[in-house]
C-alpha cells in the first residue's frame, strides 16, 4: 500500500519541477483532541508553512489505533463516511456518522517535491474519542480508552448488579410479609 503511494507521488512530482529556495517546512494540525458521541461528525484541519506552500504536494490522511498506521482511503471502516478537501496549503478531513470504533489518532501527511527532492511532513495528529457521554469527560476517563466498549460493558454490569440487589431486597420483603401473614393467620387468637 505505502509502496503504491510512493510510486504515485514520485511519478506525480516528477512532472512538476520546482526551483524555489528551501526554507523550514512544517505542518500544523488542529484540533489536538475531539470528543464526540456516536452519530456525530467531526472536521480536522491541516495547514502548511514554508516551501510546502509553494511546492506541489499530495495530501493523505492516516488513522492510527493500537499501533497500526493506515491510509484512511484504504480502510473499509471509513468507506462512504469521510470527505477530504485540499487547496494549495490547507487540507481538511470530515468524518460523519461516527462509531465507537472510530476512536483513535488521525494525521495528515504531505508528500511534496521541493527543489527536485521529495519531503514528507506529518501533521501533529488529532486524537478522536467517540463515547456515549460528552459531559465531564477527560483524557484519563475510562470512557476515553482505545477499548471504549469495555467501559460500556462495565456500566451495563453495574446496572445489572444494582437491579439484582434491588430484586433481592424486594423478594426478602415479600418473604417476610408472607411469613408474618401466615403467622397471623394460623396463630390462635
Amino acid at each position: 500500500m505505502i509502496f503504491q503511494e510512493v510510486v504515485f507521488a514520485a511519478v506525480f512530482f516528477a512532472l512538476y519541477p520546482s526551483g524555489k529556495a528551501h526554507t523550514q517546512n512544517s505542518v500544523k494540525q488542529w484540533p489536538g483532541e475531539v470528543y464526540s458521541t456516536p452519530g456525530g461528525n467531526i472536521t480536522i484541519h491541516c495547514h502548511t508553512h514554508g516551501d510546502i506552500q509553494e511546492a506541489i504536494c499530495s495530501v493523505n490522511w492516516y488513522y492510527e489505533r493500537v499501533g497500526k498506521h493506515e491510509n484512511i482511503n484504504k480502510l473499509a471502516q471509513f468507506s462512504g463516511r469521510h470527505s477530504e478537501e485540499a487547496n494549495h496549503a490547507r487540507s481538511s478531513f470530515t468524518l460523519t456518522s461516527l462509531e465507537l470504533n472510530d476512536t483513535g489518532m488521525f494525521s495528515c501527511n504531505y508528500i511534496c517535491k521541493i527543489n527536485r527532492t521529495f519531503e514528507q511532513h506529518y501533521g501533529t495528529g488529532t486524537r478522536l474519542f467517540v463515547h456515549f457521554r460528552t459531559e465531564n469527560v477527560t483524557q484519563e476517563s475510562p470512557l476515553c480508552t482505545s477499548n471504549i466498549t469495555d467501559g460500556v460493558e462495565d456500566e451495563s454490569r453495574v446496572d445489572l448488579i444494582f437491579l439484582f440487589l434491588v430484586l433481592i431486597v424486594l423478594l426478602s420483603k415479600l418473604v417476610v410479609f408472607i411469613f408474618m401473614s401466615s403467622i397471623a393467620l394460623f396463630s390462635p387468637h
